[in-house]
């Protein structure tokens, strides 16, 4: 009888977890494991220099703060010998379980063993390798980015006290398909105070590193060992200020006052935001929570091609009672609304009614006035030419302006948008 000689490892056994030393299988978060000489460092920083990394909507600390650690992974799932610079922008209005602030990972460094898993999941990492050096005074690190020096730095011990460390922050980053995600990452140890003596960035660093120059040093402490973990990264809609964030609301109020329930999914399929109607359906089809699931793997595939921007765009989701099946449309809105990649999914029922819509919706799905008009008229059965009379157009406008409406709502043809409009207005 043939065996399979790979061994497994039990996600849900901490020793073997932590005797991982190197995976068989590309291993997916949460990730366990043991950190040894963590240098973290806290120090101020020019925002006009930061500003430029980062993401539209996320906010600086003000006086603009960054953090810094530097350590060496001793093992974990999947993780071995492998050594990190972890670079940190505070940034408000993120909630953390302790604080309203969180970390964003603009950049990082990770040698071979981690880097591409890094990347993957969490943040846009460069490839490079780090040291931590300790002795009787204090902790010496430096990172090597192609070779050169990229940062170095000495901290020394502050007194003898030695404390329990232990905290649960949340981090920002940038993941390898270029979607902002959120983790939280929690540490448990013993912390040792220091002072930091020098942090440099060196002269020839990329840009982004450049604006980690310090401006204040304000504090450091090193953790001989500390077992650590990194939770699930979950897409998060950017805040992209105020005004697109009351655009957001006013589309999913205008579509829930029209009796139309619909969620913003981000890229991935999770749902990053619905309204009332959508939060009834979602919760009829026991989709609460995650990333939409449909019946099986064949129809999974189809919609992610269509989160995608390719394939379909109409589903089935099943619902746990057994009762009808709730149809699931997507429409891409702009990126500059809820974040690249995000769409918009309306929900239905096919036992209730659906009242009347308008094209004002469709200007909220990102479409000018002018092209809601023509989808709206189009959509609602009218071939172009007599599109055209009614709106006191020419045929060649119409058809113009069909294309840009079929690019902005990742249409293809004309029965698409019908469909779409169909839902949108019953």
């Amino acid at each position: 009888m043939d065996t399979d000689p790979t061994p497994r490892k039990h996600r849900g056994s901490l020793a073997d977890t932590m005797s991982a030393s190197v995976y068989t299988e590309l291993p997916e978060p949460p990730y366990t494991y043991l950190i040894k000489d963590l240098v973290w460092m806290s120090f101020a920083i020019d925002p006009s220099a930061m500003q430029p990394f980062l993401p539209p909507g996320l906010r600086m600390v003000t006086p603009a703060l960054a953090q810094m650690g530097v350590c060496h992974i001793g093992s974990g799932w999947g993780l071995k010998d492998y050594s990190t610079v972890i670079p940190c922008v505070v940034i408000e209005d993120f909630p953390s379980p302790d604080t309203s602030e969180a970390g964003f990972l603009p950049t990082g460094l990770a040698n071979a063993a981690g880097y591409q898993l890094i990347r993957r999941h969490y943040a846009d990492y460069e490839l490079g390798h780090s040291e931590t050096r300790v002795d009787r005074e204090g902790v010496s690190f430096a990172a090597w980015r192609d070779g050169r020096l990229l940062l170095e730095g000495h901290a020394n011990f502050d007194g003898e006290a030695v404390t329990d460390a232990a905290s649960i922050d949340r981090y920002l980053g940038i993941n390898e398909s270029g979607v902002l995600v959120s983790f939280m990452t929690t540490i448990s140890g013993s912390a040792r105070a220091m002072r930091i003596d020098h942090l440099t960035i060196a002269a020839d660093a990329p840009p982004v590193w450049q604006a980690f120059r310090p401006q204040t040093l304000h504090w450091a402490m090193h953790l001989p060992e500390m077992l650590t973990n990194r939770s699930v990264p979950q897409p998060v809609v950017p805040g992209l200020g105020a005004e697109a964030a009351g655009l957001r609301q006013v589309l999913l109020d205008t579509l829930d006052r029209r009796g139309r329930a619909c969620a913003i999914l981000g890229p991935e399929g999770a749902v990053l935001q619905a309204n009332a109607g959508g939060r009834r359906m979602l919760a009829l089809a026991g989709q609460a929570r995650g990333p939409l699931r449909l019946a099986d793997a064949a129809a999974q595939g189809r919609l992610a091609r269509a989160l995608a921007g390719a394939g379909e765009a109409t589903f089935l989701l099943p619902r746990p009672d057994g009762g009808a099946a709730l149809v699931l449309q997507l429409a891409r809105i702009d990126a500059a609304l809820a974040g690249p990649g995000a769409v918009l999914a309306l929900l239905i029922d096919p036992a209730e009614a659906r009242p009347d819509s308008g094209a004002e919706v469709l200007q909220l799905l990102g479409l000018t006035p002018a092209e809601a008009r023509v989808a709206a008229a189009v959509g609602a059965g009218l071939p172009p030419r007599e599109a055209a009379l009614r709106l006191h157009l020419t045929e060649g406008t119409v058809r113009s302006t069909l294309k840009v409406v079929f690019d902005k709502l990742a249409l293809s043809r004309q029965v698409d948008l019908v469909q779409l409009v169909a839902r949108l207005s019953g």
